[in-house]
């Protein structure tokens, strides 16, 4: 919904940024978190996930869009009987 609200004229060219991103970010942190754990130690990989995990989790907290109540549709406009 975010994404659908961030390019709501070229939605499905939103919708492809977002998913080629993520893939873009799975593919480089492997090699990347491999790296680390080869120079830097065993440890350090996972306490950048870590902290990583930690900051999605504050931003989801304080970064959210705006809630809009579903709207109430009478039941016999749905399905009259």
């Amino acid at each position: 919904a975010l994404v659908a609200q961030a390019a709501p004229v070229e939605r499905g060219s939103g919708y492809g940024l977002f998913t080629f991103a993520g893939g873009m970010g799975a593919a480089l942190a492997q090699g990347a978190g491999g790296w680390l754990y080869d120079h830097a130690g065993r440890a350090v990989p996972f306490l950048i996930a870590g902290g990583c995990m930690a900051l999605s989790a504050l931003a989801c907290r304080y970064v959210s869009a705006p809630y809009k109540p579903p709207a109430i549709v009478p039941l016999d406009q749905i399905a009259p009987l």
